[in-house]
């Protein structure tokens, strides 16, 4: 990809046209005009970015501007029809049912997911 200082900068400042149209030149969007079809493969897509470059440049606005990845993507889900971001959470969060776990097993859990 190009222009990974002008992506960074889309998404910090929670432009999603500009997201669009950077992944679209790199080849790597294929969205529809539906809505949850559009932030499907722009999630997707910036999932897809494996660049040392990319995760330079996330890691350096963020020391710059005071955020961090999962906060930038998460303004962007902001956006996202309400039915992709319980997908979103989903895939990335356990989810732990108080009528079936104990608070034990929550924290041990939570415990695994972050080491």
């Amino acid at each position: 990809m190009e222009s990974i200082f002008a992506l960074v900068k889309a998404l910090g400042n929670n432009n999603v046209g500009g997201v669009v149209k950077l992944l679209k030149d790199a080849g790597l969007f294929e969205g529809s005009g539906k809505k949850e079809d559009y932030f499907r493969s722009l999630f997707k897509g910036l999932e897809s970015i494996e660049s040392e470059q990319f995760t330079a440049a996330m890691r350096q606005f963020g020391d710059k501007y005071g955020n961090t990845m999962e906060q930038m993507t998460d303004k962007l889900m902001m956006k996202a029809p309400p039915v992709l971001r319980q997908f979103n959470s989903d895939r990335d969060i356990p989810v732990v049912h108080q009528s079936t776990c104990s608070t034990e097993t929550e924290t041990e859990l939570s415990n695994e997911h972050f080491h």
